[in-house]
């Protein structure tokens, strides 16, 4: 049995729904990234780098990869990828060039660790594709697209 932890709750009152739901958005996010666990709830998610088959490529560089992010471990995601599983709308969730040319999970390429929310992984994501084609590797998958671009410094 858990008990309540009244000093890590919120101590603020709200004047309508939406601000109280957004503050405890904030609230639950900040108490996960200190190590707690609120309402059972463990989020983590990883970046994962599937290694392609490159042989149909022109130049597949030093290698042909698929950089993703998911809350499943990456064996689950790859095998659904594989296996090409679709969410409950019959809409596809796997990456057609994994589904192709998926050879296996390259977790030497990876970034150690987890992240606890969806932008954090996505952005880790993007980051890990732009080390990995700089460092010479053709890469596919990322959010690259959804990525703020960094301000020029002055």
């Amino acid at each position: 049995v858990v008990g309540l932890r009244s000093d890590l709750s919120l101590t603020k009152t709200y004047d309508n729904y939406d601000r109280a739901k957004k503050a405890e958005r904030r609230l639950v996010e900040r108490l996960l990234r200190q190590g707690y666990i609120v309402n059972k709830r463990v989020s983590h998610r990883r970046v994962y780098v599937v290694e392609l088959d490159g042989s149909h490529l022109a130049k597949p560089g030093k290698g042909y990869l698929y950089v993703g992010e998911t809350s499943l471990t990456p064996d689950e995601r790859l095998h659904k990828h594989l296996t090409g599983a679709t969410n409950s709308g019959g809409k596809s969730i796997s990456s057609r060039f994994v589904r192709n040319h998926g050879i296996r999970l390259r977790p030497d390429l990876a970034p150690d660790g987890y992240f606890l929310t969806k932008a954090e992984s996505e952005q880790a994501e993007a980051d890990c594709r732009r080390r990995l084609e700089a460092a010479g590797y053709r890469c596919e998958g990322a959010h690259l697209a959804k990525q703020k671009k960094s301000k020029p410094a002055s």
